[in-house]
């Protein structure tokens, strides 16, 4: 199931019927977490952040996206920045609408270098019309069985941090990787022992979250 985020979909409102005709029954609105688009019921997940150029320069320059992004790459599998529009720069630097300056192009583009480093897949298309269908074909990737090994997306910077028991505990459970996992660092087995089928479908998503509830409580 692919979902869209409530906020985002009465902003694009033909980004939302786009992608309800082409994905129809695996098509939702809901509220995410982070990012505009989401998968977490797929083999591998998938979180989506939409920017127009203009509005990505904005967020690089107010360190916004690096807050939305630095979320993505804990939270999702594949996590990917999709920006609309990609101008030509004139003299090394692009004009933003609605902005007072010129910025410099390598900056922008060094930004986005720095989060590929880190895990983040950018994808640029022309427009928002663009949208839907690319977001689609992402979904698909996403939804695959046989890419769960064979795409594996790796930090060129990797995250050293030691995992925590509840982490280790969590990958042992079908559908979680080490993205999903560390959802739970901060809790404890015990609590984790407590929590309710909604809950879980609430963290993993509905099919993710039923089948690790149902596996939990065959283990105990």
């Amino acid at each position: 199931m692919l979902t869209m985020t409530s906020d985002e979909a009465r902003k694009q409102a033909a980004v939302r019927l786009a992608l309800a005709t082409l994905l129809k029954d695996e098509f939702e609105v809901d509220n995410l977490f982070v990012g505009d688009f989401a998968a977490l019921d797929t083999p591998l997940s998938l979180g989506i952040e939409r920017k127009s150029f203009s509005n990505l320069v904005q967020s690089l320059a107010s360190n916004e996206l690096d807050e939305q992004l630095s979320k993505m790459v804990d939270v999702y599998d594949i996590p990917v920045l999709l920006v609309e529009g990609l101008p030509v720069p004139v003299a090394g630097k692009v004009r933003v609408y609605g902005a007072r300056r010129s910025y410099t192009y390598a900056w922008i583009i060094g930004s986005i270098v720095g989060w590929f480093l880190r895990g983040v897949l950018p994808v640029f298309v022309k427009d928002l019309k663009a949208t839907p269908p690319t977001v689609a074909a992402l979904y698909g990737v996403a939804k695959k069985l046989e890419h769960r090994d064979s795409f594996a997306p790796k930090r060129v910077l990797p995250n050293l941090r030691p995992m925590s028991l509840t982490e280790r505990a969590m990958m042992q459970f079908p559908g979680v990787g080490e993205k999903r996992a560390k959802l739970f660092r901060n809790d404890c087995l015990e609590e984790l022992a407590r929590l309710d089928l909604a809950e879980w479908q609430k963290r993993l998503g509905k099919i993710t979250g039923k089948k690790v509830r149902q596996a939990w409580l065959a283990s105990g």
